[in-house]
Formats: structure tokens, C-alpha cells, sequence
């Protein structure tokens, strides 16, 4: 039986060119809310197809991922992926399909967190003013290098939180935390704004060491360990010019397999221009902590709702929830006791 989304893989690549008769093996590895993403032989090559959502943003998401990528590629950086071809017109991205598996934490081992920080190194050599091929300049989707940037953002997601209870359950699991949301956010927004630290004292001015072209979306979730033992890292489609303190918030704070806290400080060395890097990771991080919750709540709303469930968790839906209520549970009481990290 043919499946409606692989007729529809198989339409977007025969606009495209591509013979229909050698498009063969067409399987879905990886959907959610934000893309899909299916595997595929075109003549015995095995590639894989990133589609992304028919949104406004969908042209952007994938011109971000390209120009990562491309990027990489020009500066001869390694262990990302190979883009078969850029499917103009459409919403998506042809890729070299890589040979590995995912690395969950206990399995993190020195030589993996060594590629890590070379990957980020490699990036943070990079001048923004190159990122593009055009002198434009291509932010991470949630950039931020002031507060108020950083809280708009925030905002924005409890807005949308919002939103969807009105437009599909208003009886749903973010009725009932959301409450709880907005009123420790106040709290957490309030302190931030009143801190006099020095780090936020140029903010609306960040020197060159400040910015940097992130991969965002950073971290094991996004990564395949090859047989050689190398890692590779995708899905950049987030992937910009921004702030190291977000991606390495980013990269700690993670539901799905964010960093032990003992590695912080190694990471955060990486960036060694960067004056007060650590206190202000510190200061955002109770609210970043929060943001992890509104992100993990929407992902239950969106995977538990069944209007809005997307068919690739099937079945398992229900057993995907309860353990990410888990998580934003333990995140939420975190960011309440404002203790994010787990060292002193």
C-alpha cells in the first residue's frame, strides 16, 4: 500500500526532475511539529528528505539550514550533513543520508564532548560579516543580545501557548500549568531587569565576540555517531548569527538530551573573549529554564491533543507525554528556585 505522505515525497522530487520509477523505498524517519523528514533511494543512492511545515517561516527555516550548511562546507568544516540538492520552489532539502545513530547521555563518552567543542570552536572562528554570500545578515530564528530581545521571545511563546487552548482545548494540559507559567515568568522578568550586572551594561551594543554564527538547536538530540565514532550534526534549520550564552543554555537545558551541568564550564571556556559569559548564564537562566517548560508543554499539548496529534508517534502518544510532564515538572520547580545547574 502505497502511503499518502511517500506519494507526496515522490510528487515533490518528479517536479523536481527526478524520475518517479527511481524513487523507491520511501520511509518516514522523523516528524513532529516542525518538519518531515523521510528516507528514500533515488538509483541505489540512499538520500534523505527534509520537508518543512507550510508555514510562513518555511522558506526561512530552510534557506537558514542551506546557508549553515553551505557555510560549513566553504570553511571546511566537517561532520555535517551533505546537501544533494536544494528543491527550489519547494519546501524542502535533499540530503546524503548519514550512517549512524543517535547518542543518548549515558553513552556520552570525552571523545564525543571533544567533537562538540571542536564543532563550536570551528564555528566561532567564523566572521558574521561572511555568513552570507550576499553581505546579508541571517539571525538564529529566537536571536537575542539584550534582555528585552530575550524576554519578547519568552513572551511570544506564552502567547502562543495561549492560543492554542483557545483555538483547540481549553480544557488542555497548558490550562492548567499556565497560571503557574505567567506568574513565576513576572517574577523571573522583574529580577531580571533590575539586575545591575555588568554584563548587561553594553548590551544594546554587542562587540564582535558577543555574536557568533550558531548551529542553535545544539546538542546530542541533533546528532548521529557514525561506526567510526564520529559524530555528525544536523537539523540546523534555526541555525544563525546569535549570542553563545543561548546556544550553551540551549545545549544544557535540553529536555531530550541536554549536557551534564559539570561540563558547563568547558564550554563556556570555548568563548574565552567573552567577558562575563558565565554570569550571564547564569542570570538567564531561570527564565531560559522556563522557556524549556513552555516548549516541552506545547510538544505534550500538540502530541496528547487529538486534533492535533501528528500520526508518527501513533500509538505511543500517550507514553511520549506523561515522560515529557516529567521533565517540564522538574524544569518548572528549577527555574522556581532559581537553581538551573546543578554546581556551584
Amino acid at each position: 500500500m502505497n502511503h499518502p505522505q511517500n506519494s507526496r515525497v515522490r510528487q515533490i522530487l518528479s517536479n523536481h526532475g527526478y524520475n518517479p520509477l527511481d524513487i523507491k523505498d520511501i520511509l518516514q524517519i522523523g516528524g513532529g511539529f516542525n518538519n518531515e523528514i523521510f528516507e528514500l533511494s533515488v538509483n541505489n543512492r540512499r538520500l534523505v528528505i527534509k520537508i518543512y511545515p507550510q508555514k510562513n517561516d518555511a522558506q526561512s527555516r530552510k534557506i537558514k539550514e542551506a546557508t549553515f550548511i553551505d557555510s560549513c562546507s566553504k570553511n571546511k568544516i566537517k561532520a555535517v550533513p551533505i546537501i544533494a540538492d536544494v528543491l527550489e520552489g519547494s519546501n524542502a532539502i535533499l540530503f546524503e543520508k548519514i550512517e549512524g545513530k543517535t547518542i543518548v547521555p549515558s553513552e556520552l563518552k570525552p571523545v564525543h564532548i571533544d567533537q562538540m567543542k571542536t564543532f563550536l570552536t570551528d564555528l566561532g572562528a567564523l566572521e558574521t560579516a561572511n555568513y552570507n554570500d550576499d553581505g546579508s545578515q541571517i539571525f538564529a530564528t529566537d536571536f537575542s543580545f539584550t534582555r528585552e530581545e530575550f524576554i519578547n521571545n519568552f513572551n511570544v511563546r506564552v502567547k502562543n501557548l495561549k492560543f492554542l487552548t483557545k483555538k483547540y482545548d481549553p480544557n488542555s494540559i497548558i490550562r492548567t500549568r499556565l497560571p503557574d507559567i505567567e506568574k513565576l515568568s513576572k517574577q523571573l522578568i522583574r529580577d531580571l531587569n533590575e539586575s545591575k550586572s555588568i554584563v548587561f551594561r553594553n548590551e544594546n551594543n554587542p562587540k564582535n565576540f558577543e555574536r557568533f554564527i550558531s548551529p542553535s538547536d545544539f546538542g546530542l538530540h541533533n546528532s548521529l555517531i557514525d561506526k567510526t565514532g564520529t559524530i555528525n550534526f544536523i537539523d540546523f534549520e534555526y541555525a544563525g548569527i546569535d549570542d553563545p550564552a543561548n546556544l550553551i543554555l540551549d545545549t544544557f537545558i535540553n529536555t531530550d538530551a541536554g549536557l551534564p551541568s559539570t561540563l558547563l564550564d568547558e564550554f563556556i571556556i570555548l568563548f574565552h573573549n567573552y567577558d562575563g559569559l558565565r554570569e550571564k548564564i547564569e542570570l538567564l537562566s531561570p527564565l531560559f529554564g522556563l522557556k524549556w517548560v513552555c516548549i516541552v508543554l506545547k510538544r505534550c499539548f500538540f502530541i496528547g491533543n487529538l486534533q492535533t496529534r501528528d500520526s508518527f508517534y501513533g500509538e505511543h502518544g500517550g507514553e511520549i507525554v506523561k515522560e515529557n510532564v516529567e521533565k517540564l515538572d522538574l524544569l518548572f520547580e528549577k527555574s522556581r528556585k532559581t537553581k538551573i545547574f546543578d554546581i556551584k
